[in-house]
C-alpha cells in the first residue's frame, strides 16, 4: 500500500518545496500496479504553487477493493488550471418513475386491501390499456436489446409481441406483490406445477444444504413464497440498494426506502448483498442444511468473469462456485414462470463442479456451464426474464 504524505508550507513562501510528496511502501503490500491511484500523476506539482494543491488525504479515506487490498480513496481530481472537475448533473426533482412508485405504494396498496383478490385483478386489467403509453420508451429499448441477441430474430420478436408481453408481466408481478399476503393466506393461487422437486430432496438428504441458482424471472417471489408454504424455506440474496438512474431526488430520498421495505416484507427470508458478513451468513445457512437462492445474472460478488451472453458480454459472479466448493452444497438450477393464476416451478438436475486446483481454471471450467444453462432458460421463455432492461 502506497502511503502518501503531503507537506505543505505556508502560503507566503511559495518555494519549490511547496508541494513535496514523500511515500513509502508497506512491506506486505502487493504490486503497485494494482493501486488505482497513478503515483506519477499524483506526485506532479500542480501549477500555481501552494495556492492550488489538492486537499490532504485523510487516514480514514481507505476502502477495500475487489482484490481484498486496502487502498486509499481517490480524492477529487484537479484540472491543469487548478479548478476541480464539474460536479455530475443533478437528478430531476420528480420523474415518471417517482409518480408510479407513489401511486403504487399508497393509493394502489390501500385499494388492494379493500377489494377482493379477483376484484382487484379485474380493475387492474381494465386500467392496464391506459397505462401502456407510459411504457412506450421502455418497449423501444427492450426491442433494441432483444435485437442484439442473435438467437431471437427481429421478425419473431415482433410477431410474438415480446415487448408488450414483457410489460404485461411487469404489471402482473407488481399486482401479485401487492396481494402476496392475501394470496398465501387464502391459498388463492390458481394452478401450480412443480417439477424436479426430487432433485432438491436428494440434495437435502446429504445434509450439506442446497444453492438454488436462477435468473431474475418475474415469478421468483411468488414461487419462493409457495415453496415456503409447502415446507421448503428459501433464503434469498438480494441487493437492497440497486442503482437506479430513472428516479428523481424525491424518489431517491423518500420512496425508494419505502419500496425496499415493502419488498423485504414480500420476499421474507433474505440476506443483504452488501452485508459485511454475507459469505459467513450464506455458509451458516448451508451448514444448517438450508436452501439459498442466488441470482447468477447479477453482480453480487466482488469477483466476476466476463462471459458471452445473449449477443453481448456480461460480467457473471464467481462467488456461488466458491461457496459450493467450500461447503459441499449442491447447485441446482431453478426456473419460475407464470403468475398467481398459473404458476410453474421447475428444478433441473444438479450441475456438479469440475475440480481444479488452479483458481482461474476452476472458474473457466464451471462458470460457463451455468451461464449457458441460464441462457437456454431465457431463450425458452424470453418474456419471463425481467433483466432485459431496467424499468
Amino acid at each position: 500500500m502506497v502511503l502518501l504524505e503531503y507537506r505543505l508550507v505556508t502560503r507566503q513562501s511559495r518555494t519549490a518545496e511547496a508541494f513535496r510528496p514523500a511515500y513509502t511502501e508497506h512491506p506486505k503490500s502487493r504490486l503497485n500496479r494494482h493501486c488505482p491511484l497513478h503515483v506519477d500523476r499524483a506526485l506532479t506539482r500542480l501549477p500555481g504553487g501552494a495556492d492550488r494543491v489538492q486537499p490532504a488525504l485523510s487516514e480514514r479515506d481507505d476502502f477495500t477493493d475487489i482484490f481484498g487490498i486496502t487502498r486509499m480513496n481517490i480524492i477529487p481530481q484537479v484540472s491543469a488550471h487548478g479548478d476541480r472537475k464539474r460536479p455530475a448533473k443533478k437528478k430531476r426533482l420528480v420523474t415518471l418513475k417517482d409518480l408510479l412508485w407513489f401511486v403504487y405504494l399508497y393509493p394502489l396498496r390501500f385499494w388492494s386491501r379493500l377489494l377482493t383478490i379477483e376484484g382487484f385483478k379485474l380493475n387492474i386489467r381494465m386500467v392496464t390499456p391506459f397505462m401502456l403509453p407510459a411504457f412506450r420508451s421502455a418497449e423501444r429499448r427492450l426491442l433494441r436489446r432483444m435485437e442484439k441477441c442473435p438467437q431471437l430474430r427481429r421478425s419473431a420478436v415482433i410477431a410474438d409481441r415480446l415487448p408488450r408481453r414483457y410489460i404485461g408481466r411487469t404489471i402482473r408481478r407488481a399486482v401479485d406483490d401487492l396481494l402476496m399476503d392475501r394470496i398465501m393466506q387464502n391459498h388463492a393461487i390458481g394452478m401450480v406445477t412443480v417439477d424436479g422437486l426430487a432433485f432438491v430432496d436428494d440434495a437435502l438428504a446429504r445434509k450439506r444444504g442446497v444453492i438454488v441458482v436462477s435468473g431474475h424471472f418475474f415469478a421468483n417471489r411468488l414461487a419462493k413464497q409457495y415453496l415456503k408454504g409447502i415446507g421448503y424455506t428459501v433464503t434469498s440474496v438480494r441487493n437492497r440498494r440497486p442503482r437506479d438512474s430513472q428516479t428523481g431526488r424525491i424518489g431517491e430520498r423518500y420512496l425508494k426506502k419505502r419500496y425496499d421495505a415493502f419488498l423485504h416484507h414480500v420476499i421474507g427470508e433474505e440476506i443483504a448483498m452488501r452485508d459485511k458478513n454475507l459469505s459467513l451468513k450464506i455458509l451458516a445457512c448451508l451448514r444448517n442444511n438450508g436452501i439459498v437462492s442466488i441470482h447468477n445474472d447479477s453482480e453480487y460478488s466482488r469477483r466476476t468473469t466476463e462471459v458471452a451472453f445473449l449477443g453481448t458480454k456480461r460480467q457473471f459472479p464467481e462467488g456461488f462456485l466458491w461457496l459450493a466448493k467450500r461447503s459441499g452444497a449442491a447447485i441446482i438450477p431453478m426456473l419460475c414462470m407464470g403468475d398467481s393464476d398459473n404458476l410453474k416451478i421447475r428444478f433441473d438436475s444438479e450441475i456438479p463442479l469440475a475440480p481444479d486446483n488452479d483458481e482461474k481454471a476452476f472458474v473457466a471450467k464451471n462458470l460457463p456451464l451455468f451461464v449457458r444453462h441460464l441462457e437456454n432458460q431465457i431463450l425458452e421463455h424470453p418474456d419471463q426474464w425481467e433483466t432485459w432492461i431496467s424499468l
